[in-house]
């Protein structure tokens, strides 16, 4: 984890180096929130110019830009194509099952931003440099016949969530991971304390943090959840959880 941590530190410092020297953008990614909050907070050490963008406003992995002088805040010149993956509606595909088909030719998960899944179609937003070879191999996701079209329609896609109800000790952050994870409090401090917790995007160290409504949380290597209530308290007086996972 340190090895990776430090490998993207120097990526991340080279792109901007590069960036300045040549007065050209240099991109990296795509970046995880995880990789994201690291980048951000490389980039404010050293004083260089950044953006992160997905394709589209709400995209959760993202590629990093280094800016170089010229270039305005809403630089949006990234190289970034979404495309739409059509198959028939009466098959029930995953996000996994897209991941999984693109990942089986070869390609390195930093190529690949998010994937939207809808009924009869998804858009996969890809690094640029893969788009004409994931178009001429991209056959079948599992064992579904898909067709590719180059670009998107920017309808609005309904998130897939998991209900979760549950019950804990207190509305403290190892708490509340321990119930989502279903695993020890112990455990959920350690993965806190080791930077594997984002509250709303932002690390958090902090096992005591009290985490309330609309908060969300992701676990690095397990989800994203969002905490809808943390607030009632059954007869013997345990705090009511109610929080969404993301699928």
């Amino acid at each position: 984890m340190e090895d990776a941590a430090r490998l993207l530190d120097a990526r991340i410092l080279d792109a901007c180096a590069a960036a300045e020297q040549k007065d050209v953008p240099r991109f990296v990614g795509f970046l995880n929130e995880f990789e994201q909050a690291q980048a951000l907070r490389t980039v404010q050490k050293s004083g260089f110019r950044c953006r992160l963008w997905g394709g589209y406003a709400q995209a959760e992995r993202r590629i990093f830009a280094a800016l170089p002088s010229w270039a305005t805040e809403d630089f949006s010149d990234f190289p970034i194509q979404a495309v739409t993956v059509h198959y028939k509606p009466i098959f029930q595909l995953t996000h996994r099952d897209f991941l999984g088909a693109l990942m089986a030719l070869g390609i390195v998960r930093e190529k690949v931003g998010d994937i939207l899944v809808a009924d009869g179609y998804a858009v996969v937003f890809l690094h640029r440099d893969i788009l004409e070879y994931v178009c001429a191999q991209l056959k079948k996701v599992g064992a579904v016949g898909v067709q590719l079209t180059v670009g998107w329609d920017p309808a609005p896609f309904t998130a897939r969530f998991e209900e979760i109800r549950t019950t804990v000790a207190s509305a403290r952050l190892d708490c509340v991971v321990a119930a989502l994870l279903h695993t020890s409090r112990e455990k959920a401090a350690a993965l806190i304390r080791g930077s594997s917790v984002l509250i709303n995007s932002c690390v958090c160290i902090d096992v005591s943090k009290r985490i309330g409504a609309k908060t969300v949380l992701t676990v690095s290597k397990t989800g994203k959840f969002i905490i809808d209530d943390v607030s009632g308290q059954t007869k013997k007086g345990r705090v009511v959880l109610l929080a969404r996972k993301k699928i």
